[in-house]
């Protein structure tokens, strides 16, 4: 996860993922716009629910919060 995704680790190959290396694929599942986490088409059910919305809005304001206090600028 960064700021504007979330991204599963998958060991099944399909036509969105990436793959990393020994077996295990990157799977694109949500993507960050206008203030929420928005599904993919291919998303699992679960995530189109957007059960995890609020989750996964505070661990990306938690990783904001950190990165800014790790930013020597």
């Amino acid at each position: 996860m960064d700021y504007n995704k979330v991204i599963l680790a998958s060991a099944k190959y399909n036509s969105q993922k990436i793959y990393l290396g020994r077996g295990i694929y990157a799977d694109p599942t949500l993507w960050y716009e206008k203030g929420e986490f928005e599904p993919y088409p291919y998303s699992f059910p679960d995530f189109k629910t957007k059960m995890y919305s609020s989750v996964f809005l505070h661990i990306r304001a938690l990783f904001k919060g950190q990165r800014r206090k790790s930013d020597p600028t």
